[in-house]
């Protein structure tokens, strides 16, 4: 069945001190930034933008909001080239040997990424524990904003970069993930590994020794996670040593990532240009705009039940529309009455 085309966008990155939100109008297969918010401390998001009344029948609308990244796991999964719905149900006979939790308290879905493996097929597994999805939208709820899909900003980025060359990609965080890292480690052409870590913040010194410095902690930090993965993958086969390293930045994180590898490498990584996170916004508003299958986080129960209360909020106002005519008729038809009887006492006079 095909989707009806959608008229506007919303993508809502939230921060704990505020959230951004981008309104785009979809035009063809593109999309327009309109508006951009700024929303501080627990202000509502602007009714006009994301909230649906009956224009929506004829002017749809959708709602995008992103997870913290601390809140995913994902997982990369080599599987046999065949069509997305029976690649799901692939991944599902999987999913206990690759989600960290109980299959029945998390929430999953699926990317896939091109693999130049010759009948193969590189899936990305988003797993997210359910208690988290559910906070996340009870608190956007409360904000005026009811999600109708549920994402995860780093992946977007790693989709929009395409194929990379042989190595490990470091994609430095920003916004509200300025503390988290994403690795893409690509062998072939082919993506093999996908971690998230998160810098851990600098310890406290004890007392009389000198102050710990935070970039090299972190730096250490991040040195021995990575030299981890690559001794596995090259256990594994499938990475080569010396490992070529890229890190990929926005304007914003571009000093605070060249300090995290000073030190730890006999020359500075590559660098390239990042999406920031309105480029982000756009390219995720792109893709739905084109209708591309994309992973949704978003629980089926929770899409019903915002549906369902659309729908019963459309006939309540409808009833009520009818209900105030039907006042307004009976109001106007009293006065006619007065009006008339008025006129008759005034004949018979």
């Amino acid at each position: 069945m095909k989707k009806k085309r959608l008229h506007s966008c919303n993508v809502l990155d939230t921060t704990p001190i505020e959230r951004h939100l981008w309104h785009f109008t979809v035009e063809r297969d593109d999309v327009k930034l309109q508006r951009e918010e700024v929303i501080a401390g627990a202000g509502i998001v602007p009714a006009k933008l994301a909230s649906k009344d009956w224009h929506e029948l004829v002017q749809p609308k959708l709602n995008i909001a992103w997870l913290p990244a601390q809140s995913v796991f994902l997982r990369v999964v080599q599987l046999p080239a065949v069509d997305r719905a029976e690649l799901l149900s692939m991944l599902e006979f999987q999913l206990e040997k690759l989600s960290p939790l109980p299959v029945q308290q998390v929430v999953w879905a699926a990317e896939v990424v091109p693999s130049a493996a010759e009948k193969m097929q590189t899936a990305i597994v988003c797993i997210v524990a359910r208690d988290a999805v559910e906070q996340f939208l009870a608190s956007a709820e409360q904000q005026n904003y009811v999600t109708d899909r549920l994402e995860v900003p780093q992946l977007n980025q790693i989709l929009a970069d395409g194929v990379r060359e042989d190595g490990a990609w470091i994609y430095a965080g920003s916004g509200a993930d300025s503390d988290i890292c994403t690795v893409a480690w690509w062998a072939g052409g082919t993506l093999h590994e996908l971690h998230v870590v998160r810098l851990p913040q600098a310890p406290m010194a004890a007392e009389g020794a000198a102050p710990v410095n935070a970039n090299e902690f972190r730096s250490r930090f991040l040195q021995e996670t990575l030299m981890q993965v690559a001794w596995a993958g090259e256990l594994e086969g499938w990475l080569s040593m010396p490992v070529q390293w890229h890190f990929v930045v926005d304007d914003q994180s571009g000093a605070a990532a060249e300090a995290l590898f000073s030190g730890w490498t006999d020359t500075l990584p590559a660098k390239h240009a990042a999406l920031d996170r309105k480029g982000l916004a756009r390219y995720s508003a792109r893709r739905v705009a084109r209708q591309e299958a994309t992973a949704d986080l978003l629980p089926a129960d929770f899409s019903r039940k915002y549906h369902q209360q659309y729908v019963d909020r459309l006939w309540m106002r409808g009833l009520g529309a009818v209900v105030m005519a039907y006042v307004a008729g009976v109001v106007i038809y009293m006065i006619a009455l007065q009006v008339l009887n008025y006129k008759a006492s005034q004949v018979r006079t």
